[in-house]
């Protein structure tokens, strides 16, 4: 938000953005003494690129023993949330085979989604949130909540492995008779990093490590 900000992409529509307890962006900001101001004059005209340094999150430059990584690009989110929809039965009254259990139904999808993913290199995919109802002991599952983030640098990407999921998981709401309903949360388009800074940047990590090679084979000499 705040380089949509700087960028003078943010628009006001966005500040309602509301979080699970219903307060919307602009409220929150409000309540720790934050005003949003005039997003026109947020937005700067004086900057042509900037360099953001970080400590890697995952494990990809670990993994592969490398002490430095350049980023070629931002994997920007899509974010989904799925409703499937079953019957709400007694667990011990109701035989397997007649059952329409939407956490089975639901499992099995994001199962599907998950062997997707595993043979992709950028691609990623999370189900993160889950939500259960009636969410009882003894009660079958009538109706299942989840969410799915997929993320790649490649807006195309995206958009295939979203059809090829949606067509899955419909396969499986109708084999499980279960119905199922899909809604878009947040679609970012991913960015790029310009070539030209990539090619300075490799340039930089280049004469480091030339520099820092030297300085100790100096020192081993010595």
């Amino acid at each position: 938000m705040g380089s949509r900000a700087v960028a003078g992409l943010l628009a006001y529509e966005h500040l309602q953005k509301t979080d699970a307890s219903g307060i919307s962006i602009e409220e929150a900001m409000k309540q720790s003494q934050l005003s949003p101001l005039p997003l026109e004059k947020i937005k700067r005209n004086d900057i042509q690129a900037y360099l953001e340094m970080h400590i890697e999150q995952g494990k990809v430059l670990e993994n592969e023993e490398l002490p430095v990584g350049i980023v070629t690009g931002i994997a920007a989110p899509l974010w989904l949330e799925v409703t499937v929809t079953g019957v709400s039965a007694h667990a011990g009254a109701t035989p397997m085979p007649i059952r329409k259990d939407a956490l089975a139904a639901a499992s099995e999808m994001i199962l599907a989604i998950e062997q997707m993913f595993n043979d992709r290199t950028n691609s990623v995919t999370t189900v993160g949130k889950l939500n259960v109802e009636p969410n009882g002991v003894n009660v079958i599952p009538g109706r299942v909540t989840f969410t799915i983030d997929i993320r790649d640098i490649d807006e195309q990407i995206i958009s295939t492995l979203e059809g090829s999921f949606l067509r899955q998981m419909q396969k499986i709401a109708e084999r499980r008779k279960v119905t199922l309903k899909t809604k878009m949360l947040q679609l970012v388009k991913p960015a790029k990093t310009d070539p030209m800074l990539q090619q300075q940047l490799a340039k930089g990590v280049l004469a480091a490590l030339i520099y820092f090679s030297l300085n100790l084979f100096w020192c081993r000499c010595l």
